[in-house]
């Protein structure tokens, strides 16, 4: 868990409250990139809060860390995205991801930035309702980190875009 400031917080609650055994919290002081690496190596699950930041050299996650440190089959999760005129921490996101596209895969590693909440007012909330939803659904519920072909039927059922999407649209999707 990257941040711990109110963005971060809902992950957090949510990862406490439903058994989660082993967390890494690492302040906004405390994430320098080379101070990172050894817990981006050991995450199966990293959730940004952090802020964007000023100087484009301190992002915490690198677009050479995917595939290298970070293994095949992670997923990286920006709880705060960002645009390309205004960048997130996470460096390989440079837009939000959205419901027809959620997500995208480098080197192995999946990636999904915030979509459709609200940057001003019940931030906090959003985060907090978010949070605890794609955590119970990567995690619990529907086990969507064990992989999309095993995916319940009203996940499968929601996707729009990608392989099974088309799969399940049938010829001339």
């Amino acid at each position: 868990m990257l941040g711990y400031g109110n963005v971060a917080f809902g992950a957090l609650d949510e990862c406490m409250r439903s058994g989660v055994s082993h967390l890494h919290i690492r302040t906004e002081r405390t994430t320098e990139h080379a101070s990172l690496r050894p817990h981006l190596a050991d995450s199966d699950l990293i959730i940004n809060g952090i802020d964007g930041r000023d100087d484009p050299r301190s992002y915490v996650v690198t677009d050479d860390d995917l595939g290298s440190v970070i293994r095949p089959g992670t997923v990286v999760v920006d709880l705060v995205g960002g645009s390309a005129s205004n960048r997130g921490a996470v460096e390989p996101i440079v837009e939000c991801t959205s419901p027809d596209d959620p997500y995208f895969v480098v080197d192995g590693v999946y990636l999904a930035s915030v979509w459709g909440w609200p940057l001003v007012g019940f931030a906090k909330e959003s985060m907090e309702r978010y949070s605890e939803q794609i955590l119970r659904m990567l995690l619990f519920d529907e086990r969507v980190l064990d992989g999309l072909e095993d995916a319940p039927d009203g996940i499968r059922g929601a996707l729009v875009a990608g392989p099974l999407a088309r799969e399940r649209a049938g010829p001339g999707y």
